[in-house]
C-alpha cells in the first residue's frame, strides 16, 4: 500500500471513530481518487478528446434510527470530519421511515483489511503523447471500418474510454479496504444504407478490468472489418419470421435476458419495495432443472468485477438460481439486515456523491452439459439469436422483450440464412421453465454500464447458449 492510500485509510478509520463518538450507531467512510480518459471519432473527425481527475469523500451513518449521508470534494481528515457532521445533522432532521435504519451485524470473524495491490493510481495523469497515440489508433479503427463498408457507409463512430483509481472504505462493522483498479472499453458502430433495403447498423464492443493496453491489442483487420461486414450482411438479410417456435440464445442475447429479466428482479431492494416477481419465492422452483444463474464479481478481468463492494463487503460468487431453484437475492448491508440474510457483496455506488445500492456485477447463465451442435441438431424449425442489443421487463408482472442484432434460421437441424429485425417476448418465469438445454460454453460478452436510481455502474453478462422450447418471436418475415 502506498503512502497516499495509507493516509486515506487512516483518515477514514479516524472519522468512523469520530462519528461513533458523536452517537452514530453505524458509520461508513469512503475516499475516492480517480482519473478518466475519453476519445471519440465520428466519420473521420475527432469529436472528443480529453482526460480528467476527481477526488472526493463521503460519510454514511445511522443516528437516532435514521440514515444520514453527505459528500464533499477532497479527502483529508478535515473534509471527512466536516462531512460526518453534516451527515449527523441530516440524520437528526430526517423524516421517520416507519422503521429504524439498520445494517447487517458484524461478521463473527474479525474482518481483515482488504487490499487490491494493483496500483493504477496514475490513471488520468496522461501525457499529450499518449493521448495523441490513442487518438491515432481510434481514427485508424474508424477509417478501416468505413473503408470496408465502402460507398454504403453513412455513419461510423469509434470510442475509447479508460477509468482507473483508488477506493478507500472503512466502517464501524470492521471493514477496511483499499482497492485499485482500471477499466477500459472500446466500441465501434457502423451504419450502412442501400436504396430500398433501408438502413442497418452493427456495433462491436470490448471491455475489461486490469492492466495492459486494450486499444493497442485491437486489430483493424479484425475489429473494424467485422463491424462493417456484419452491417453489410444485415442489408442483404430478410426480416425474421414471426411466430412461436424454438429459439436458441447466444451468450450476448442470453446475457441481455438474464440481466434485464432476472438480475434486476433478484436485487433485494426491488424485492422489498414490491417490484419483483421473485418476492417470496426463495427455495421454490422458478426455472427448469437445466438453469443455474450466477452473479459473480470475482471473474478475473470481467468488466463488472471488483474485490470488494462499496461497503467493504468482500466480493463473492452468488448463485441466484441453482438447478431451477431460487437460492438467494443480491444484497447490500441494509437489505441483508431487513431480510435477515447474509450480505453478499452487492452494495455498489458509482462515486463518492452517491450512497451504495444493490447492484449486479457479472450476471450469467452458468454452463450446462449440452453441446451447441446437438442443441441446434434437435431443432426442426427455429432460430439462433445473436448479438443481443437491448431488453425491457415489467418487473412486477414479468413480461419481457429482448431484441437481438440478428438471427440465423435453423431448419432440420442445420443453421441457415441470416435474418434481421428480430425480438422475443414472453413471461420471465414461463420462459425460464421452457429452457430445455444449456450449452457447456461460457462467454462474458457485453461490457457496459447499468443505470438504476440515477447511478451507472460497470457490469457484464452472458454465459452459455440456452434453448427455449417455444417463445413468441417478433418479426415481419415468413418461413
Amino acid at each position: 500500500m502506498n503512502r497516499e492510500a495509507a493516509r486515506d485509510l487512516d483518515a477514514a478509520r479516524r472519522v468512523v471513530d469520530f462519528a461513533r463518538g458523536k452517537g452514530a450507531r453505524f458509520v461508513e467512510a469512503r475516499v475516492i481518487t480517480g482519473g478518466s480518459v475519453g476519445l471519440s471519432v465520428q466519420d473521420g473527425r475527432a469529436e472528443r478528446l480529453g482526460a480528467g481527475r476527481v477526488r472526493g469523500s463521503c460519510v454514511r451513518l445511522i443516528s437516532r434510527g435514521r440514515w444520514g449521508f453527505a459528500s464533499t470534494d477532497g479527502g483529508s481528515l478535515r473534509h471527512l470530519k466536516e462531512t460526518a457532521e453534516h451527515a449527523l445533522e441530516l440524520a437528526a432532521s430526517g423524516r421517520e421511515l416507519g422503521r429504524p435504519a439498520a445494517v447487517a451485524p458484524r461478521p463473527r470473524r474479525k474482518p481483515q483489511a482488504l487490499v487490491c495491490s494493483e496500483d493504477m493510481a496514475r490513471d488520468g495523469e496522461v501525457g499529450p503523447g499518449e493521448l495523441t497515440a490513442w487518438a491515432a489508433k481510434v481514427l485508424e479503427l474508424e477509417r478501416a471500418a468505413r473503408k470496408h463498408a465502402g460507398k454504403k457507409a453513412v455513419n461510423s463512430i469509434a470510442n475509447y474510454g479508460r477509468h482507473g483509481g483508488r477506493l478507500v472504505v472503512a466502517s464501524s462493522r470492521g471493514a477496511a479496504g483499499v482497492r485499485w483498479g482500471r477499466r477500459s472499453t472500446s466500441s465501434l458502430m457502423v451504419v450502412v444504407s442501400e436504396g430500398r433495403r433501408g438502413i442497418q447498423r452493427w456495433s462491436e464492443r470490448v471491455g475489461r478490468t486490469g492492466g495492459g493496453d486494450l486499444l493497442a491489442e485491437l486489430r483493424p483487420e479484425e475489429f473494424s472489418r467485422n463491424a462493417a461486414e456484419r452491417a453489410l450482411a444485415l442489408l442483404r438479410a430478410r426480416p425474421a419470421p414471426g411466430g412461436t417456435y424454438p429459439v436458441i440464445l447466444d451468450p450476448a442475447t442470453g446475457g441481455v435476458f438474464v440481466h434485464e429479466c432476472l438480475g434486476h428482479n433478484a436485487e433485494a431492494d426491488l424485492v422489498l419495495s414490491g417490484q419483483s416477481l421473485l418476492d417470496g419465492r426463495i427455495g421454490k422452483r422458478v426455472a427448469s432443472r437445466h438453469v443455474t444463474v450466477v452473479d459473480d464479481p470475482t471473474v478475473r478481468g470481467a468488466f463488472g468485477s471488483y474485490p470488494f463492494d462499496s461497503e467493504g463487503t468482500p466480493a463473492e460468487r452468488t448463485e441466484i438460481i441453482g438447478r431451477g431453484v431460487l437460492k438467494t437475492y443480491l444484497h447490500s448491508l441494509e437489505t441483508a439486515a431487513r431480510m435477515k440474510a447474509r450480505p453478499n457483496g452487492h452494495g455498489r455506488s458509482d462515486g463518492y456523491s452517491s450512497p451504495p445500492i444493490v447492484r449486479m456485477s457479472n450476471t450469467f447463465f452458468a454452463p450446462g452439459t449440452h453441446k451447441l451442435d446437438d442443441m441446434i441438431g434437435d431443432v426442426k424449425r427455429g432460430l439462433l439469436l445473436e448479438h443481443g442489443s437491448s431488453g425491457h421487463v415489467l418487473s412486477e408482472k414479468g413480461h419481457y422483450t429482448v431484441r437481438a442484432g440478428c438471427g440465423r434460421l435453423i431448419e432440420n437441424g442445420k443453421l441457415g440464412e441470416l435474418v434481421r429485425d428480430v425480438s422475443i417476448s414472453g413471461l420471465v418465469l414461463e420462459s425460464l421453465k421452457d429452457i430445455d438445454a444449456v450449452s457447456d460454453d461460457f462467454e462474458l460478452s457485453s461490457p457496459g454500464y447499468c443505470g438504476k436510481d440515477g447511478q451507472d455502474v460497470p457490469v457484464d453478462d452472458g454465459g452459455a447458449y440456452v434453448r427455449l422450447r417455444k417463445v413468441v418471436v417478433g418479426g415481419r418475415g415468413k418461413w
